[in-house]
């Protein structure tokens, strides 16, 4: 977008893909479904605030690697940082998928939609390990100040992501179909990401 920096430009790319994709969603999913996506997305965000700050650090000891004494200093840190990660989304993990099975029954959802729920849930689970990963790989590339591969990879993964689900709902694909999609995605981008650190 001209006259705008790149990383303004990708954030109101990503807005205007999300404001594309809620109609498409919710006519091809339907209000019961769709509002299972949205009951499991928000779960996932919420447990997404618990990270005790990590992101942060990781970003600060990523910094001081630029420096030659500071590579050395700030590499065990931001490996155990990863390892921590991990073990958050996991965990998160678990939670959001455990939290879906009272929640679907709260939904007051039919019987039949009921099984789907609980899928959506324990994929959004998932989906939250992966989030976890990609966010350790943004933490670490905002502090080797490389802003430029996080608007590249947030803006291809933001298009990626919705190319799929529309061919997908375009296609009858359900709501698990999208979510199985949404888990894939994320993955790429954090695997992606983490190409991008070990080969600046």
């Amino acid at each position: 977008v001209s006259g705008l920096s790149p990383q303004a430009a990708s954030l109101i790319l990503s807005g205007l893909i999300s404001i594309v994709i809620v109609p498409v969603m919710l006519k091809g999913f339907g209000a019961d479904f769709y509002g299972i996506w949205i009951a499991a997305l928000s779960v996932a965000g919420t447990v997404g605030f618990i990270d005790f700050g990590l992101g942060m650090s990781i970003t600060r000891e990523a910094a001081t690697s630029l420096s030659g004494e500071g590579t050395r200093k700030a590499a065990p840190f931001i490996k155990a940082a990863g390892t921590i990660c991990f073990l958050i989304g996991i965990i998160g993990g678990l939670i959001i998928a455990t939290l879906g099975l009272p929640l679907s029954r709260g939904l007051h959802l039919s019987a039949a939609s009921r099984p789907i729920a609980t899928t959506v849930f324990a994929l959004a689970g998932a989906s939250f390990l992966a989030d976890r990963l990609l966010a350790f790989t943004m933490a670490v590339l905002r502090g080797l100040r490389r802003f430029d591969l996080i608007n590249l990879l947030a803006t291809l993964a933001a298009i990626i992501r919705a190319i799929g689900i529309i061919a997908l709902i375009k296609t009858g694909s359900g709501v698990v179909a999208v979510m199985v999609w949404q888990v894939a995605s994320t993955s790429v981008a954090a695997i992606a990401g983490q190409w991008l650190v070990r080969h600046p």
